[in-house]
């Protein structure tokens, strides 16, 4: 006696369409980082508001030589402050590394008073990163933050010992603590990962999660909509960028402010 089997490909086929379950295995098995590395439209989402944080350049009131100005354009801060804003949004979190004279090692903290020159800043992104050890002081503000991280640097195959001190981080988006994976404070949320799930492996197609898809239901969301597409629906009401530009400015005074301690304090500004 031979016992029926039920063939789950044709059905598949007629809900999906041709190819629609090749697709749908691409999709569920591609993270997001292989969706950002092939380009198109998934990049364009991190990379939009990143970009335009720090494409309008900085102001430097008070800086009346030009002393500032030409270190940001020397280490190219702007550019790599885009690099771990991107970082930030794809992977929830990045950060600079500033590598700098100043007598010490990596795992020393910054001796801002022996501080003579800022040599380069590199950008990682926030799973390069793992606490090795945390302030253990009670009486001090910095207990329980990390106060040593192991970062890996990717092509050499080691880790290496970095004070917290020689980091500009540039978090991800806010998110319960009790969800973060690890222990590093500054871990958000990634940005585009809501709106990656809103984009077809083959077009720019999304629906409203509200109601079940129909013949004629589907919207194309346009770059704009889908960089803000952060609440149910689709497409969502844009947020503002300004947030993003002031954090990243912070940052990028962060830097100037190891770079110059004895100078006063320049105001910098958007363009």
């Amino acid at each position: 006696m031979t016992t029926p089997t039920f063939h789950q490909d044709g059905y598949m086929d007629a809900v999906l369409g041709a190819g629609g379950i090749a697709a749908l295995t691409s999709a569920i098995g591609q993270s997001d980082a292989a969706m950002y590395a092939e380009g198109g439209l998934p990049a364009r989402v991190v990379d939009l508001p990143a970009d335009n944080a720090v494409k309008g350049g900085i102001t430097i009131t008070g800086d009346t030589d030009g002393v500032i100005l030409a270190e940001v354009e020397r280490l190219k801060v702007l550019p790599l402050l885009a690099d771990a804003a991107r970082w930030a949004r794809l992977r929830g979190g990045g950060c600079l590394l500033l590598i700098v004279a100043d007598g010490g090692l990596l795992r020393d903290p910054m001796n801002v008073d022996r501080l003579d020159t800022i040599h380069e800043l590199r950008v990682y992104d926030i799973d390069d990163l793992s606490v090795d050890r945390s302030y253990n002081n009670p009486n001090e503000i910095t207990y329980g933050q990390p106060e040593l991280y192991r970062l890996s640097v990717r092509g050499a195959g080691t880790q290496v010992l970095v004070h917290e001190s020689r980091l500009v981080e540039v978090p991800g988006d806010p998110m319960p603590a009790s969800m973060k994976q690890d222990s590093i404070p500054w871990r958000g949320r990634a940005a585009a990962a809501r709106a990656f799930r809103r984009i077809s492996p083959s077009s720019t197609t999304c629906f409203r999660p509200s109601s079940r898809p129909t013949r004629g239901s589907s919207r194309t969301c346009s770059t704009g909509q889908l960089v803000h597409s952060t609440d149910a629906g689709c497409p969502s009401r844009p947020r503002p960028s300004s947030k993003a530009g002031q954090r990243l400015r912070l940052s990028c005074w962060t830097v100037l402010g190891a770079f110059e301690p004895r100078r006063s304090a320049p105001v910098m500004q958007g363009r």
